[in-house]
């Protein structure tokens, strides 16, 4: 196979949104399609006021989860998120976070929102329980 060939196969795989391996003697080993999602450009933030925000992940730097600490109001233990993005800090308080970092990771997250009290009262029981945010904080660096 020449190579105006091969860079004509590849330019029509990536169009096609396939991906290519190649053997090492440069010929071409198996065209695959591309199986998972491709990821959100951007993590959505949604407060109980309405008020909204969307981060680029682009210009995401981290996150640290502290599993135990105490709430905003000092009333109880809650699970705490802290996401670092180069022109702001997001503050999350909740139960069951541990699941959100795990999507982080997988470059899966596509939105957190704040859950009103009269909701959270109603996933205490479930047997597996999704994440449960009670506060989300955004300040602008």
């Amino acid at each position: 196979m020449s190579l105006k060939n091969e860079i004509e196969r590849h330019r029509l795989a990536r169009a096609a949104g396939g991906n290519i391996t190649s053997s090492g003697n440069g010929s071409a080993a198996s065209e695959k399609r591309e199986t998972s999602a491709t990821p959100p450009p951007f993590l959505r933030l949604i407060r109980r006021d309405k008020q909204c925000w969307l981060l680029p992940w682009a210009c995401f730097h981290g996150v640290s989860y502290e599993p135990d600490v105490a709430t905003g109001d000092g009333t109880g233990k809650c699970e705490h998120l802290r996401l670092v993005f180069m022109s702001h800090d997001v503050s999350v308080r909740g139960h069951n976070l541990g699941g959100v970092v795990d999507a982080i990771g997988a470059f899966a997250l596509r939105e957190l929102r704040e859950v009103s009290e009269s909701y959270q009262a109603a996933t205490a029981g479930v047997a597996a329980p999704a994440p449960v945010v009670s506060e989300i904080n955004v300040v602008a660096k």
